[in-house]
C-alpha cells in the first residue's frame, strides 16, 4: 500500500490536489495554490506528517472522504474537509 512507502504517498497526495485544481477550473485558485507549493518542501511535510503513528491511516480516510464527497456533489462539505 502507498501509505506504507511515504514518497510514493506523497506523490499520489500531490496527484489527487492537482485533480482537485484541475476540476476546480478556477485560474486564480490554481495559481495560490501554485504559489503555495513552490514554497513549502512539500515531500519533507509529508514525511514529517507521515511519521506520527496513525497519520497515514487517518490521511487516507480524509482523502477518501473529500471524494466521495465530490461523487456526492457535496462541494460546500468537501471544501471544509479540504
Amino acid at each position: 500500500m502507498a501509505r506504507d512507502d511515504p514518497e510514493r504517498y506523497a506523490e499520489l497526495v500531490q496527484e489527487f490536489h492537482d485533480l482537485l485544481i484541475a476540476g476546480a477550473d478556477n485560474s486564480k485558485l490554481e495559481a495560490h495554490y501554485r504559489m503555495l507549493m513552490n514554497q513549502f518542501a512539500y515531500s519533507r511535510l509529508v514525511n514529517t506528517s507521515l511519521s506520527q503513528p496513525g497519520r497515514a491511516h487517518q490521511s487516507d480516510r480524509e482523502h477518501h472522504l473529500v471524494l466521495e464527497l465530490i461523487v456526492e456533489k457535496d462541494g460546500g462539505s468537501a471544501e471544509q474537509d479540504m
